[in-house]
């Protein structure tokens, strides 16, 4: 059902592109850009046996092509761990990387597009929210600020390695359990007691539990949300010296593409339960 439904996207944005098939085959310039090799639903779909290849299904990947197209650019994309994607974007070895939150720390690692030094929301790609996740029986206190147990044991919460939310709990006094990627393990962690809860962002913490009957029965989402975060396509630095201009333009079209009719549209048809 979900191919179905990317299918349907892609047409609806095909009608975006049309217009500006022309100025595509003018010139092509070519952009490498590299993934979390994670899926991330729905930004990264991992579905096999679907067209686009599955490395390049996903919200992420019809917003950039769809901006790229306008601007006559050709993406490449890589699927890598998320440490080796930050690893290449910092030696130029990807020209930039996509959906990555802003960190003073990562500004070494590229260029976010800044407005007065701080991150410019308006050129985002996307924006997401992170929750913990507990065991239903298990009575745990989140208020928006401060996580305890009524049993006053230390906590563990698990999260992804590599994402940015693992300092952010270390932050709030809380013992972070790293050790792996995938949410689908993270989430057995926390039903074999390794942790008591587990940091993943909504949309892909919401959608372990739909696919899984055992899992919707057995856990909870607390609420509110642990923090909101904006995600970026952020260039390499070598790539921005030589190309600023290109760079820009590329920024300013993932904006209107995001705001666009067409692609709410398709957006609303990805997510449709």
């Amino acid at each position: 059902m979900r191919s179905g439904r990317l299918a349907a996207a892609w047409l609806c944005l095909l009608t975006m592109l049309m217009p500006v098939v022309a100025l595509a085959q003018q010139q092509v310039e070519m952009l490498r850009l590299c993934a979390d090799e994670q899926p991330l639903y729905p930004w990264r779909l991992a579905d096999a046996g679907a067209a686009p290849p599955a490395q390049q299904r996903g919200l992420d990947f019809l917003l950039l092509e769809t901006a790229a197209r306008r601007l006559g650019l050709k993406l490449v994309f890589t699927a890598l761990p998320w440490r080796r994607c930050q690893a290449d974007l910092q030696q130029g070895l990807q020209d930039g990387a996509l959906g990555m939150s802003f960190r003073r720390d990562r500004m070494g690692l590229g260029v976010f597009p800044l407005r007065d030094g701080e991150p410019d929301e308006g050129l985002r790609m996307r924006r997401e929210r992170y929750s913990l996740y507990k065991l239903a029986d298990q009575a745990l206190h989140w208020d928006g600020k401060t996580l305890s147990a009524s049993s006053g044991q230390d906590l563990v919460v698990g999260a992804q390695s590599g994402y940015s939310i693992v300092e952010q709990l270390g932050s709030m006094g809380l013992k972070v359990d790293a050790g792996t990627r995938s949410v689908e393990a993270n989430l057995e962690k926390l039903l074999r007691g390794r942790v008591q809860a587990v940091a993943l962002l909504s949309g892909e913490g919401d959608d372990a539990l739909k696919r899984d009957e055992r899992k919707a029965a057995l856990l909870r989402r607390l609420d509110p949300p642990l923090v909101e975060k904006s995600y970026f396509l952020v260039f390499s630095r070598a790539y921005f010296a030589a190309h600023e201009p290109l760079a820009r333009r590329l920024w300013a079209e993932l904006a209107l593409v995001r705001e666009s009719a067409e692609f709410k549209r398709a957006e609303a048809e990805l997510l449709r339960d």
